[in-house]
């Protein structure tokens, strides 16, 4: 099951200045359902991760390790 924590941490590790002010609930985002939003950020973090945007090393690790609990749970 998607949480709100699991999105929250995907976001903050994507974007941790920009979430932290403005994305403070996940929730109220944008209004999608968790598992959507899960979805948008799993692209984001791919991305990443793929180096189509060049993370710093520490980022990478933290964006790998919130990515893969959301993603068990889209699947």
């Amino acid at each position: 099951m998607i949480t709100r924590e699991m999105v929250y941490g995907l976001s903050e590790s994507l974007d941790s200045q920009h979430q932290g002010i403005q994305w403070p609930d996940p929730i109220k985002w944008d209004g999608r359902p968790l598992r959507k939003q899960a979805e948008g950020l799993l692209v984001l973090a791919d991305a990443q991760l793929d180096g189509l945007i060049i993370p710093d090393s520490g980022v990478e690790a933290r964006i790998r390790s919130a990515a893969d609990l959301v993603r068990v749970e889209t699947a």
